[in-house]
């Protein structure tokens, strides 16, 4: 069987994957409608809201594209997926009932997650070890004799930017702390109350000052309200340095959060490309790109 032509595949953005933050639309293509995809992102995520934009470049290259904007994965969704029956969908796999639901319908998944170790679909995803490098290289430029890396447990992006943040560390002869705890979503406060305790302890037993990268800006907020619950001052005892650039996060916290931003403009039109050459008939890579 001849290998289906590829869809014309429109420009990346051109900046890395990955940048550090210190803080124009073409015309859109007319044509008719030939496919149907769904979009399946958190968008109380800034991770997931700023895809979007990426996304809608991306299809303008291409032209003929119906989208789907599915927000969480909820019953409505479900239903709204069952009834229009979207042929491919980029979502944000963290958990695989979605993918099993998807697949059980024929459609053909790219995940923008890396919460699992194993890919069980084509994943697009940031280097996950390069920013961790990039986030100890910025603490060690800022004069630390200290460090120590905050992150998830059972959460794969965070194992490997604890990795990567302790390897460049090694590399210049320094070493790190490691904490980590799930990242639960239970409404009980016990649980809550016990998790951020040993946050707590953890953060009083460091050597100060000390430059701490967190996962993710939500554990960042996470550890800038252990030290103000331990009187500590951010940053000159405890400087915190996230990722995700998540402006909200960031400027509620008591002290504002600098943040490693993530090129997910890129990593969405990356998403869209590779769900297209999928649709075309073209193979999954054998690996995340």
């Amino acid at each position: 069987m001849a290998t289906p032509p590829p869809s014309p595949r429109p420009e990346p953005p051109t900046e890395p994957l990955i940048e550090v933050l210190a803080g124009s639309q073409g015309p859109a293509v007319s044509t008719a409608i030939r496919r149907r995809i769904g979009v399946l992102l958190d968008l109380t995520m800034a991770y997931d809201r700023t895809l979007v934009p990426g996304i809608w470049k991306a299809a303008r290259g291409f032209g003929g594209i119906e989208f789907l904007l599915l927000d969480g994965f909820t019953a409505k969704t479900l239903a709204l997926i069952d009834r229009l029956k979207p042929e491919g969908v980029i979502a944000h796999i963290d958990d695989l009932s979605i993918g099993a639901f998807l697949q059980e319908r024929g459609i053909r998944i790219v995940d923008v997650s890396d919460r699992f170790a194993r890919a069980r679909f084509p994943r697009i995803v940031s280097d996950d070890l390069e920013v961790g490098r990039w986030g100890a290289r910025h603490l060690r430029e800022r004069g630390f004799a200290h460090y120590a890396f905050c992150g998830f447990t059972s959460h794969h992006f965070s194992d490997l930017r604890g990795r990567g943040f302790a390897e460049q560390l090694a590399s210049e002869n320094c070493t790190a702390s490691t904490f980590a705890s799930p990242a639960s979503r239970s409404s009980r406060s016990e649980v809550r109350d016990l998790q951020f305790e040993k946050l707590c302890d953890w953060i009083r037993g460091l050597p100060k000052p000390v430059g701490i990268m967190a996962c993710n800006d939500n554990r960042a907020y996470h550890i800038i309200e252990a030290c103000h619950c331990l009187g500590l001052r951010v940053p000159h005892e405890v400087a915190v340095l996230g990722v995700d650039n998540d402006e909200i996060r960031c400027e509620m916290a008591a002290v504002p959060i600098s943040s490693i931003a993530l090129n997910t403009q890129r990593i969405g039109h990356e998403a869209l490309c590779l769900l297209v050459a999928l649709l075309d008939g073209h193979p999954a890579p054998d690996r995340p790109l």
